[in-house]
């Protein structure tokens, strides 16, 4: 496994989750990016909007490799290890790629520190992730002085550079407020204490348990 894939994965549960809150009437009009200027008409920046707003089209290869900055061929082979992994699936139905949300919850929570170990490094500035990343609008935790970032030349925020699942998280993320919130989780469950583990495992199992196949 790679970190590509999980960040494939993520952009995937992220696609249905903002769909499923689309169909259901519900948006988010509150300042969440972190960065300079902010993406204007919503979470889909002009590059994803180009590839379509229908998640059958953003599913695609091409879909998601402009969404996440991945690759098109590396998309393709990240999709063929989570299928051999069992992390995902094709629907039977109609063999679009859907994620087994209980093993991807069971690998972020008991896993991914171990396989993708991260720590702070030098002050940069960059995009803030973990629990104090401003997509949870202060509802998680507060922050303090030395918040964690991904450092980005876009990003508004100082403190300690984490580096991403992949190099293009910071690219990915600013496409999308979902996938934003996915990984800042993810940033919790790998370098946080132990407090800030168990409301980024919370959260995370409660966005992915309302995540539709």
């Amino acid at each position: 496994m790679k970190g590509q894939d999980i960040l494939v994965l993520y952009k995937i549960v992220a696609i249905r989750h903002g769909f499923a809150q689309q169909q259901q009437g519900i948006s988010s009009d509150t300042q969440w990016q972190d960065w300079s200027p902010p993406l204007e008409g919503g979470s889909l920046s002009l590059t994803s909007q180009a590839v379509s707003t229908q998640p059958e089209q953003r599913l695609s290869l091409r879909g998601l490799a402009a969404e996440t900055g991945v690759s098109k061929s590396e998309v393709s082979l990240s999709i063929k290890r989570s299928l051999f992994s069992g992390l995902l699936r094709k629907q039977r139905t109609t063999g679009q790629l859907a994620v087994v949300t209980s093993a991807l919850l069971e690998f972020s929570v008991h896993g991914l520190r171990y396989v993708f170990p991260a720590q702070p490094l030098s002050l940069v500035r960059g995009i803030a992730t973990g629990v104090t990343a401003p997509v949870f609008q202060q509802q998680l935790y507060s922050a303090g002085e030395m918040i964690p970032v991904w450092a980005d030349a876009h990003g508004t925020s100082q403190g300690l550079e984490i580096k991403p699942l992949f190099p293009s998280v910071p690219f990915a993320v600013r496409q999308d407020r979902h996938l934003y919130a996915f990984l800042a989780l993810l940033d919790s469950l790998r370098i946080g204490q132990v407090r800030e583990q168990k409301i980024a495992a919370q959260r995370l199992t409660q966005q992915l348990e309302n995540t539709p196949d």
